[in-house]
C-alpha cells in the first residue's frame, strides 16, 4: 500500500520525510472499530493507511481519570482508574502496516528510575521487532524488574541478536543507524502527580526521561536509531518547559491541541522569539471535538478549564449545540468546520514542522475518514 511504501522509505533514509508536514496519528489500544456500522470494519483501516498521508502512528498512554478529592484519604492504596466515558473506546489494537514509523509512549506516573528505565529498553526493543522485516533485534536490559501490570519480569536479554544490526551485551554493531521509530517520553496523567506537594518527590519526569534515554543510548542500551521524543502543553505550561525539554536532547515534541487558540498562539509567538521553534521538530495536536461534551473533557485533560477564553470557546459549542438540536447533518457540518479551521490555524504556525492527529472518539475517527476523501490532507 502506498502510506507502506512511504514509511518504508522514511526508515530507509533514517528520518522522516524533510521540507513538508509531518503527520502523526494517534492509535489507541483501545480504538480499534471506528466504523461500527460496516459490514469490515479493516476496511476502514486500509483507507487510512492505503492514503498515504499519514508518516507515523503514535500509541499514547491512556490517562487515568480519577477525582483528587477522592484520592486524599486514600494515597495509600491505588486509586481506582476509569476512562472518560465520553472517549466511547473500544478494545482491539488497530496493527499498521509493516515498516510504518511507530511512536510509542513511555509515562513515568510512580515508577522508580529503575522501572521507567527498563520499560523504555524493552519499548525500544518492541519498536525495533515491530519495524524491521526480518529477525527481531534484541536488546539487553539493564536489570530485570517488575512490572506491576503483568507480574512478569522484563528478562535480561544478552547475545540473542538475529541480524547483523542488532545489538550484543548492550554494544552497538552496524547498521544501528536505522530508524525504525521514537520513545515518547511523558511525566503521565497519575492523579497523584497532579499534587503540589508530591510532584516535586516523584522519581522520574519527562526531563529526567530524555536524560536517561540519552544516558542509555550513550552505554550502548538503547538503539542510536530510536530518537526519543516529548510532550509540551502550550495552553498552561510555560515556554520555559518547553526549552528545558530542548536543553535535555528531545528529538521532537508533540504538543497538546490549540484548544484556546489565542492562548497558544501567544505561546508559539514567544517560543518562536526564543528561538525554540527551528530547534526541533515541533508537531502540534489536533483534536477531532465531537460535542460539548468532549470539548470539557479535553479542557480537564489539558488543565485549561476556567479561563474566559475557555468559557468563550464552551459557550461557541453550547449556543451550536442548542440550535442543532438533533439535527445530525448540521452537527457534522460544525464539527468538520471546526476541525478544519484548527487545521488551518496549525498549518499557518511559523515553523511548525507536523500535526499530530487525535481522533480518540468514534465520531472522531469517522470525521477523519471524511476529511480523507475531501483531501483536507492534500499538501
Amino acid at each position: 500500500m502506498a502510506a507502506a511504501r512511504l514509511a518504508r522509505s522514511c526508515l530507509a533514509a533514517d528520518k522522516l520525510p524533510q521540507g513538508k508536514l509531518i503527520r502523526t496519528l494517534e492509535v489507541s489500544q483501545k480504538a480499534h472499530a471506528i466504523i461500527p456500522e460496516l459490514p469490515q470494519k479493516q476496511a476502514s483501516w486500509d483507507q487510512i493507511w492505503a492514503s498515504g498521508k499519514f508518516h507515523a502512528t503514535v500509541m499514547p498512554d491512556l490517562p487515568s481519570i480519577a477525582n483528587l478529592a477522592d484520592l486524599l484519604p486514600k494515597l495509600g492504596a491505588a486509586p481506582q482508574e476509569r476512562l472518560a466515558e465520553n472517549l466511547d473506546l473500544t478494545e482491539k489494537p488497530a496493527q499498521a502496516p509493516a515498516g510504518f514509523f511507530r511512536v510509542r509512549t513511555v509515562a513515568a506516573q510512580l515508577k522508580s528510575r529503575a522501572h521507567v528505565s527498563c520499560q523504555m529498553q524493552a519499548t525500544a526493543t518492541e519498536i525495533s521487532n515491530a519495524s524491521l522485516d526480518s529477525n527481531p533485534v534484541n536488546l539487553r536490559l539493564e536489570s530485570k524488574i517488575l512490572d506491576a501490570k503483568t507480574g512478569a519480569h522484563f528478562a535480561d536479554v544478552s547475545q540473542r541478536s538475529a541480524r547483523d544490526g542488532g545489538f550484543r551485551d548492550g554494544v552497538e554493531v552496524s547498521d544501528a543507524g536505522q530508524s525504525p521509530g521514537a520513545l515518547l517520553l511523558v511525566s503521565g496523567g497519575h492523579p497523584v502527580r497532579r499534587l503540589p506537594i508530591v510532584r516535586n518527590f516523584l522519581p522520574m519526569d519527562a526531563v529526567g526521561m530524555l536524560r536517561e534515554g540519552h544516558r542509555l543510548k550513550d552505554r550502548g542500551l538503547l538503539p542510536q536509531g530510536v530518537q526519543l521524543w516529548a510532550t509540551e502543553n502550550p495552553l498552561v505550561n510555560s515556554v520555559d518547559s518547553l526549552e528545558r525539554k530542548l536543553d535535555a536532547r528531545a528529538e521532537a515534541i508533540i504538543t497538546q491541541p490549540p484548544l484556546l487558540p489565542d492562548s497558544f498562539e501567544r505561546w508559539w509567538s514567544e517560543a518562536d522569539k526564543r528561538g525554540l521553534v527551528g530547534s526541533t521538530r515541533l508537531i502540534v495536536g489536533l483534536p477531532f471535538l465531537s460535542s460539548l461534551r468532549n470539548l470539557d473533557f479535553w479542557l480537564m485533560l489539558t488543565d485549561a478549564t476556567g479561563s474566559a477564553e475557555a468559557e468563550a470557546v464552551r459557550g461557541k459549542w453550547a449556543d451550536h449545540e442548542r440550535r442543532a438540536g438533533d439535527h445530525a447533518g448540521q452537527q457534522l457540518d460544525f464539527r468538520l468546520q471546526q476541525t478544519r479551521e484548527c487545521l488551518r490555524r496549525i498549518e499557518s504556525l511559523p515553523g511548525v514542522q507536523g500535526v499530530h492527529l487525535m481522533p480518540v472518539t468514534k465520531r472522531g475517527w469517522r470525521d477523519l475518514l471524511r476529511l480523507i476523501d475531501e483531501g483536507a490532507f492534500s499538501s
